[in-house]
């Protein structure tokens, strides 16, 4: 089972309409949360299977203007994290993958919703290439999935040095500001 469902809202934390906030935890936490409950009943009744979330390198740092976006993929990733310990031994596998930046309609739709320009952060992968390595994670499974595998080391660096990063965060702030989108 791959909970895949998400999507973003920019705005600064104390601008964040409430219903958006609803909605995105909504999508993102409780739709996977729905899911793996689901899926495990099955499972661990035939001893075999494999839950994956799709969750995003937001998890681990927070992105200015994607702060709920960000909470809600830190949720996700927690919730698997306590799966994956709670189904040890079970034959079923919890694991989660964590883009950075996928090409797709995500950065357009968000933009679009909170009608501020957005781009991805990096480098872009292909949902066919992000897709490619969930099929390997499928036939060989992992705690976690990291399809460009870089960004793990640049969110450890994050993790140990956060002056540094939130400095190279103000700096993309300014590149995000309300547009006039049709």
């Amino acid at each position: 089972m791959i909970a895949n469902a998400g999507f973003g809202y920019l705005a600064k934390i104390h601008e964040m309409p409430e219903q958006v906030f609803d909605d995105i935890f909504n999508t993102n936490v409780k739709g996977t949360w729905y899911a793996m409950q689901e899926a495990a009943v099955p499972m661990l009744r035939q001893h075999a299977g494999h839950i994956i979330a799709v969750s995003s390198a937001a998890a681990r740092r927070g992105l200015p203007l994607y702060g709920v976006y960000s909470m809600t993929k830190a949720a996700q990733l927690s919730l698997v994290e306590a799966m994956r310990v709670e189904l040890d031994s079970t034959g079923v596998y919890v694991s989660s993958v964590h883009p950075v930046s996928t090409a797709t309609e995500f950065f357009e739709t968000a933009s679009n919703l909170s009608r501020t320009r957005s781009v991805g952060l990096g480098r872009s992968q292909t949902a066919e290439v992000v897709a490619r390595k969930i099929v390997r994670l499928i036939a060989h499974p992992k705690p976690e999935l990291w399809p460009h595998s870089l960004s793990r080391i640049g969110l450890s660096f994050a993790t140990l040095c956060p002056r540094f990063t939130d400095m190279a965060m103000r700096k993309i702030l300014p590149k995000r500001q309300p547009a006039n989108l049709p």
